[in-house]
């Protein structure tokens, strides 16, 4: 319900003044123009006796959570003096008196006011009162009005569940991905709705897991009036054109709030479409199977999507679809002129060409025995000649062990080849002993007549004396101990 009252000004008085009980304040225009002058306030007024000024004005900005606690500054200068002063307290153009139960989320910090602290506190922060301008005001009754600067509050609100990313209007899932194509330009949006103030969003890009970077061109950010009463919708776009080499990097989206005591951090993956770049053979060319056994052998497509393998040989189809497979290896498989082509919706690509070699005898591994086995082939076939020269080569054949009487060579001190009687026996371990038959004069005779009879006595005793022949294990060990 609206009031109007007529009020005629004659001009002879400088002011007119209205009390406004309602609201605790008294309203004043000058009565020569009617212009409005600043609202007074009305109600318990704090007076002292002294000539005062701000010692410190209220701060330019203040940011409160939404329910949380905040403190304007506001402190006076007192010297002596005879004239009343009165602090008055301002939300907007309207006078709040902070000890009045009309204004109970508003209190002095200090009621005793002690070192001229008028600071004011602000409880139970609201949004849609307490996100406005406060300022406050030194009435000394006499001289004009001293005005603090003012400050701007803020009621911080961060609704985290109104927060969301993007893609072309539909809302993509929490650490999801977003479509893109090679070599096309396309954004991707992050939104908090009914904030207040705005919020600080930053986006960074890496791929392969390396550091992050930060993205500064290509980011637009809208600001648009919220649903709720002073807040507002904040939209952060980033624009691409990303490529093949870009498909599966990451994109992070980090969010700053007064509101917020720590970042809030958003993660996609860029899924970008593009055609077959890169074609690997595995196990590379030339590639070597062995015959008789089954094989595989497979190509390593950059594509996305999914590429479909075509496997030729001689420029002709033999299998469709990945890996190429032998199920028995045979010399048909052989050939120098192999090759694959890969292809999906975006383009097609073809591989180098290729040989398959397919080895018929011992490979891998046993090759290194083969090559083992010849140098100590090589060696048993010298040991064989070394034995054959030294123990075969000059041998005479050994007589029957049967206690016979045959004639032998035999050496001579003087070098001197002569031939000698000797009687052969068993010994009883599987060998041959031989022993001479003894002296007699006549045998002095038989080419024996130049040697002095001590050289004779010896030869004869050493000839008479019973000898067993080598065996062949007792040779091969010599030869060993010879070759240390």
């Amino acid at each position: 319900m609206t009031h109007r009252v007529q009020a005629i000004f004659n001009h002879t008085e400088d002011y007119v003044f209205f009390p406004d009980e309602k609201m605790v304040s008294l309203c004043c225009w000058n009565s020569r123009n009617a212009e409005r002058q600043r609202l007074l306030a009305l109600g318990n007024v704090i007076g002292v006796l002294s000539k005062v000024s701000f010692a410190q004005q209220p701060q330019e900005e203040l940011i409160i959570r939404e329910g949380g606690t905040g403190t304007l500054a506001c402190v006076i200068n007192e010297t002596s003096g005879d004239e009343v002063h009165r602090i008055q307290w301002y939300r907007e153009d309207e006078a709040i008196d902070p000890e009045s139960p009309v204004y109970p989320r508003y209190d002095y910090a200090d009621h005793a006011h002690v070192n001229g602290n008028y600071n004011l506190t602000i409880s139970a922060a609201v949004l849609a009162e307490d996100n406005t301008r406060f300022y406050c005001v030194i009435d000394d009754g006499v001289t004009q009005d001293e005005t603090s600067q003012i400050a701007n509050v803020t009621i911080a609100v961060f609704p985290v569940q109104a927060l969301y990313i993007s893609q072309n209007g539909a809302e993509l899932a929490v650490n999801g991905s977003a479509q893109f194509e090679d070599g096309f330009e396309g954004y991707v949006s992050v939104t908090v709705n009914n904030c207040n103030p705005a919020p600080l969003i930053r986006w960074f890009y890496r791929n392969n897991n390396e550091a992050w970077d930060i993205l500064s061109s290509g980011v637009t950010t809208t600001l648009n009036p919220g649903t709720n009463e002073n807040t507002i919708v904040a939209t952060s776009t980033l624009s691409l054109t990303p490529s093949s080499d870009d498909n599966m990097a990451e994109v992070m989206v980090r969010i700053s709030h007064a509101a917020l005591d720590d970042e809030l951090q958003l993660f996609t993956t860029l899924d970008v479409e593009h055609a077959p770049t890169v074609i690997v053979v595995d196990p590379p060319p030339p590639i070597h199977l062995r015959a008789g056994n089954a094989a595989q052998i497979f190509a390593i497509v950059a594509a996305n999507p999914n590429a479909t393998v075509i496997w030729m040989k001689n420029d002709e189809v033999i299998q469709r679809g990945n890996p190429l497979t032998f199920s028995t290896v045979d010399d048909s498989v052989a050939g120098e002129n192999y090759w694959c082509n890969a292809t999906n919706v975006h383009g097609s690509l073809q591989s180098d060409r290729f040989t398959i070699v397919v080895d018929t005898v011992i490979s891998g591994k046993p090759k290194v025995i083969i090559i083992i086995s010849i140098p100590a082939a090589v060696i048993l076939v010298v040991v064989i000649y070394v034995f054959y020269i030294v123990f075969i080569k000059d041998a005479t054949p050994l007589p029957p062990g049967d206690g016979t009487t045959a004639t032998v060579s035999s050496f001579m001190p003087d070098k001197v080849d002569v031939s000698v009687e000797k009687t052969f026996y068993p010994d009883g371990h599987g060998g041959i002993v031989e022993r001479e038959p003894e002296s007699t004069d006549e045998e002095a005779a038989d080419g024996l007549d130049g040697m002095p009879d001590r050289s004779r006595t010896s030869y004869a005793a050493a000839m008479s004396r019973p000898k067993t022949m080598p065996s062949l294990l007792s040779t091969v060990k010599d030869i060993g101990e010879l070759m240390k």
